[in-house]
């Protein structure tokens, strides 16, 4: 198995301790996600790497709602207006623009 570097690994922990801090609700369908719990990025960590391991960021959700909110395009993601308020606390206008088309 790959050791993972000491600055992942931090970042694994992170991500941990937000997890357990988060209920188990699904971010997107706001129904409960016990016991199937994915941990849900709403800005991809890919492209916006600077959110990772933002607490805002990082959400409890069933893994088909995360599939799909990934997956759809601007105007679907930009229906999800409990979502949309969250990332307006710490994402630019250029951010949510580029993610939402809002």
């Amino acid at each position: 198995m790959k050791k993972l570097s000491t600055k992942q690994a931090q970042r694994v922990r992170t991500l941990a301790a937000i997890k357990a801090e988060k209920p188990n609700i699904c971010i997107f369908c706001q129904t409960s996600c016990r016991p199937y719990v994915a941990l849900c990025h709403i800005f991809p960590k890919g492209i916006y790497g600077q959110y990772y391991t933002e607490v805002q960021n990082v959400w409890k959700g069933h893994d088909m709602c995360h599939r799909l909110f990934d997956d759809g395009s601007d105007e679907y993601r930009a229906g999800f207006s409990h979502i949309v308020e969250i990332v307006r606390g710490y994402a630019t206008k250029e951010e949510i623009f580029r993610h939402f088309g809002l």
